[in-house]
């Protein structure tokens, strides 16, 4: 099912096929290179945004707007936390 997913057609036969891998993201199982560095990206990202959303806490929003701010602060502050909690590397 997964290979299939990414399944292509070679140049050359028609029938033939080649099966090139998954893309690499931050569900992989398998670390690549690359993988750290995204993930510092992803928590310096949330960084920002956390303290971007400390900021815009004083104005009034309609009952579905602020659960959309409330589920995107939840987020944020869950990535944010899991950065602080990462080990420093070197």
């Amino acid at each position: 099912a997964e290979v299939q997913k990414h399944t292509r057609l070679c140049s050359g036969s028609p029938s033939a096929r080649c099966v090139s891998p998954p893309p690499r993201s931050i569900q992989s199982e398998v670390s690549f290179e690359g993988a750290s560095g995204n993930l510092k990206r992803l928590y310096d990202k949330a960084a920002k945004m956390y303290q971007q959303l400390k900021k815009g806490e004083g104005r009034k929003l309609s009952p579905s707007k602020k659960r959309c701010k409330d589920i995107k602060r939840l987020l944020v502050s869950f990535m944010y936390l899991q950065s602080l909690l990462q080990p420093r590397s070197r």
